[in-house]
């Protein structure tokens, strides 16, 4: 989603940055994605499994999932942020063809509206729990559901942008460079 905000040459080198890089991607992933995921269900399958059928009910059961987690999900995913947003650098930025600091200036706006919106959306659920089921408890599980994607999103954007991935991929387009250089086609040998 932040990308939209961005210009082409910057979604671009986020898009290289993603595929030269995706060993480091699956370090991120199991962190930031799988684990709460994982932590969401559990307590979804735990209330199937230790609350006694006669007191189980669909208004509970989504109210597992309204009473402030899945924000707090988005907002732990903002939280990791910090590591990454440190590290949004490269040393001679120019080899980029980015302005990387309006890159990190756009992803920081971005970051502060996000954690706006998660606030909001947690404080109101805390507050106003429990919900009865309607229009209204749906609209609050997807826009917690876009919190979380959102929040995944900029975390991995930052985390594709720290100067030691974006030295990966720079001296992998440099080496694919040179090498299509060097290389010369077969089919495009002179025959005499």
């Amino acid at each position: 989603m932040v990308s939209i905000f961005l210009n082409p040459d910057e979604n671009k080198l986020i898009s290289v940055s993603e595929k030269d890089n995706k060993e480091d991607l699956i370090s991120w992933k199991i962190p930031n994605v799988l684990f709460p995921l994982i932590v969401i269900v559990f307590s979804l399958i735990a209330y199937i499994l230790f609350i006694p059928g006669e007191k189980q009910s669909c208004k509970e059961f989504f109210n597992l999932l309204l009473n402030g987690s899945v924000p707090m999900v988005a907002f732990n995913r903002m939280s990791s942020i910090i590591n990454y947003f440190s590290k949004i650098e490269f040393n001679d930025a120019k080899k980029l063809g980015i302005n990387l600091k309006n890159l990190k200036m756009k992803i920081l706006f971005y970051l502060i509206v996000l954690i706006l919106a998660i606030i909001v959306l947690y404080c109101y659920q805390v507050i106003n729990r429990p919900f009865e089921i309607s229009c209204l408890t749906f609209l609050q599980l997807l826009f917690s559901g876009l919190l979380v994607w959102f929040a995944a999103d900029v975390t991995k954007i930052s985390f594709l942008l720290q100067e030691t991935l974006l030295t990966n991929t720079y001296e992998l387009s440099f080496r694919k460079a040179q090498q299509s250089i060097t290389e010369t086609p077969e089919n495009n040998d002179i025959q005499f």
